[in-house]
């Protein structure tokens, strides 16, 4: 697994309440990579609430309803992808009998 997909599900997992599945490492570059694309998740989830309010209120409605339908079709899409990847994961995990064991994110645990 690398890194930055380690750094984007802890990011994920930290500052939002979306349920993603624990990063494969929990290391310094990931822990690091992670702090850094906490703006990144901020603004993506910022946005996304956000964009229904910057739409004017005199605008055409078929336009405003045109770019309210394709930021909900991406929010949908990163959803679906990003339960796809957990569920994956777990169906992984569970075929290699890793299980829910977080002994591998304690502190000092060998690798």
């Amino acid at each position: 697994m690398s890194t930055l997909a380690d750094a984007t599900r802890f990011a994920m997992g930290t500052f939002t309440r979306v349920p993603v599945h624990p990063p494969s490492r929990l290391d310094r570059p990931v822990v690091a990579w992670g702090i850094a694309l906490g703006p990144l998740v901020g603004a993506v989830l910022g946005s996304a609430g956000g964009l229904p309010l910057l739409v004017p209120l005199g605008s055409d409605p078929p336009a405003a309803a045109g770019i309210l339908l394709a930021l909900m079709a991406v929010v949908i899409a990163y959803s679906a992808w990003s339960w796809r990847i957990a569920l994956a994961e777990r169906r992984r995990d569970r075929l290699s009998g890793a299980g829910d064991d977080d002994s591998r994110l304690r502190v000092g645990a060998d690798s």
